[in-house]
């Protein structure tokens, strides 16, 4: 791998805060932060951390790394079951 670079300590990183819309928020007082990183291969990457509380998101396709804490994802549909996520998984 030539070129191959260290973009961020996720751990330490600082990360920019980014408000949810009330619409968003639905339970508790959440708060969002973000570091984004360069594109790489037409792939959007960052860093990103959701405070405790509830809000909702929607994204199409994304793979993330659970650093710290845990969450229950839950999904639109109604054919995919909450999944619970903690320290160290690695979810698509």
């Amino acid at each position: 791998m030539s070129g191959a670079k260290k973009l961020a300590s996720a751990s330490k990183a600082t990360l920019e805060q980014v408000s949810l819309s009330p619409d968003q928020i639905e339970s508790g007082s959440p708060e969002t932060r973000i570091l984004e990183l360069p594109d790489f291969a037409g792939v959007s990457m960052g860093v990103w951390e959701h405070t405790e509380g509830v809000s909702t998101d929607t994204e199409v396709d994304e793979v993330f790394i659970v650093i710290s804490g845990a969450a229950t994802i839950e999904f639109t549909d109604d054919d995919t079951p909450p999944l619970e996520v903690a320290a160290g998984d690695i979810v698509r």
